[in-house]
């Protein structure tokens, strides 16, 4: 068993020698056997440090980011520096301007845009009927949601659009307030619409 690398069940066979005359006979035979288990449990449990590692760091990074507060009226300038680089730039294309070359530049275009209420009024009748049930479920609680009661209600009433707060036509309006670095923390990302937006 241990040649084949099951040392969970090399384990359970040797709890369950209960002889003690067998025991007895092949002790140094027995002893032998607890430590080449003992080594081969100390190989698995190093071949599985480095991402018992990463997951602790990954939660620890999820719990700090979490916890910090999220002001109920930031401005829609303060949410877009909280956007991704590429989505700045795929909304702005997608708006049918030309992005600016600089971060702070395309995020400006895209404030200026978003707070004319002939835009904002477009962008939001361009939203699909299923993009503007999530933006209505926002706004009923205040312009913000944890993702994973978002997703639940979503599930729950037969939705199939979670992908779809990831594209470009709805990401000015429902954004992550904090980004996260790995798309693996994205469980629990507080979404908000800025209230200067809708003003």
């Amino acid at each position: 068993m241990l040649e084949k690398g099951e040392v969970a069940k090399a384990r359970q066979y040797l709890a369950r020698i209960d002889d003690p005359e067998f025991e007895k006979e092949h002790a140094e035979k027995l002893e032998a056997l607890e430590r080449e288990i003992e080594r081969k449990e100390n190989a698995v449990l190093l071949s599985e440090m480095p991402e018992m590692i990463m997951r602790a760091y990954e939660e620890d990074e999820r719990r700090k980011i979490e916890e910090k507060p999220l002001p109920v009226d930031a401005p829609l300038s303060r949410e877009l520096k909280n956007m991704p680089a590429h989505w700045l730039e795929g909304a702005c294309i997608y708006y049918g301007f030309e992005p600016a070359r600089q971060r702070r530049q395309r995020e400006e275009q895209l404030r200026q845009f978003l707070s004319r209420r002939d835009n904002l009024e477009k962008a939001v009748g361009e939203l699909e009927e299923e993009e503007r049930e999530l933006l209505k479920y926002l706004l009923q609680r205040g312009g913000w949601s944890r993702l994973n009661a978002v997703t639940h209600n979503i599930y729950a009433t037969g939705g199939n659009y979670a992908h779809s707060y990831y594209s470009f036509k709805n990401m000015s309006l429902t954004m992550p307030a904090n980004r996260r670095k790995s798309s693996r923390l994205f469980r629990k990302i507080p979404y908000r619409i800025s209230g200067s937006i809708l003003a």
